[in-house]
């Protein structure tokens, strides 16, 4: 009797915090669902080379105290950059230096 009486306590408490979950418009499980602020379906490969090439810029290259503090935001600085990237004067990986001159050369055509 008091196993039945738990379960039904148990059950009445949870009823409105299940049907708040429904009316939010949530599948009621943790990950998955599809909703939310993260796109759902396939990723474009062209936007995460030029995000990834955008950070590369910003992180060793144009940070406050490395080889261009004021930043990367014309052409022509844009080009001695992509230049410098080529000769090897940052230390960069291959995959981090095809990001940069890729980004580098979608934003700003050099």
């Amino acid at each position: 009797m008091r196993v039945v009486l738990a379960i039904t306590l148990f059950a009445a408490a949870m009823g409105p915090l299940s049907y708040a979950a429904l009316a939010s418009g949530t599948s009621g499980s943790y990950g998955g669902g599809g909703g939310g602020s993260y796109p759902s379906g396939d990723r474009d490969p062209a936007a995460e080379a030029y995000a990834r090439g955008k950070s590369m810029v910003k992180k060793r290259i144009a940070c406050k105290k490395c080889a261009y503090p004021n930043g990367v935001q014309d052409t022509p600085t844009a080009k001695r950059v992509a230049a410098d990237i080529r000769a090897g004067a940052f230390a960069l990986k291959p995959a981090e230096r095809e990001a940069a001159l890729y980004y580098l050369s979608e934003r700003f055509g050099a």
